[in-house]
């Protein structure tokens, strides 16, 4: 889960990404709605939704949308706060990994596109490495699409771990975590072709908060060690990056 926080004059847009690990259950998306509430959160990108149905519900102050999906292993949507009700402008699917959603700010900065993201897991692309390099291209289409004068953020579960920043690198901050792995490389490569920067890098928090997957392996003695790794980013372009500032979770 990632958290990044967008503030501009006197209003501040805060954005999460989550994989939600399915949504099909009413209690569920109640709870979900709470834990927005929870941690003041404008909009929600949600990862592995599992509803193959596209639906929408409004639960208190929050707004569900659930959007369609080829395959219930996948599907996408957003939550958002109520107060945002009458300025979406937009909200489409490109595929099962990638959605957009369009505000209308009403501030002379125009538009704001947040685009949601499921990149392929790792034992998927250890079969077929083109599954990512497409995942990549539908997304480097998804946003040459959009207007450039419009503020842009990309939120989701990239499965892909950037670690540390190497040299003088300008698309990642001081406080990544963990070592870059080979979706963490086209994701770095993917942030310096498009002049990107990953947003939640940039603060200092502990490493607990930087975390956002958790998992174990078997050690030489054959023993169980925990992995800690952080692979949910969110992205802005490097010429907005100072309109943000994180919350750790």
């Amino acid at each position: 889960m990632s958290d990044i926080t967008q503030a501009k004059q006197s209003y501040e847009l805060s954005i999460m990404s989550f994989n939600v690990r399915g949504l099909k259950s009413t209690w569920k998306q109640h709870a979900l709605s709470e834990d927005r509430k929870k941690y003041r959160i404008s909009v929600g990108c949600l990862q592995e939704t599992k509803v193959k149905l596209g639906d929408e519900q409004v639960y208190g102050d929050y707004r569900l949308i659930l959007l369609p999906s080829e395959c219930g292993h996948y599907g996408q949507g957003f939550v958002t706060h109520k107060h945002l009700s009458t300025c979406i402008h937009r909200c489409w699917r490109i595929t099962n990994r990638i959605s957009v959603l369009q505000i209308n700010t009403g501030h002379k900065s125009g538009m704001l596109s947040i685009i949601n993201v499921y990149a392929p897991q790792s034992g998927r692309i250890a079969k077929n490495l083109d599954e990512l390099d497409s995942f990549y291209e539908e997304l480097a289409r998804t946003l040459t699409s959009l207007e450039d004068l419009s503020i842009l953020f990309i939120a989701g579960d990239w499965n892909a771990t950037v670690g540390i920043r190497s040299g003088d690198e300008q698309f990642i901050g001081r406080y990544g975590r963990g070592y870059r792995n080979l979706p963490g490389t086209l994701l770095a490569h993917f942030c310096e072709t498009f002049s990107l920067f990953l947003c939640n890098t940039a603060f200092c928090h502990a490493a607990r908060h930087r975390t956002t997957w958790t998992g174990s392996r078997t050690n030489g003695a054959g023993e169980p060690t925990s992995i800690y790794n952080q692979i949910d980013y969110i992205l802005c372009r490097q010429t907005d990056k100072a309109r943000t500032h994180g919350n750790s979770l």
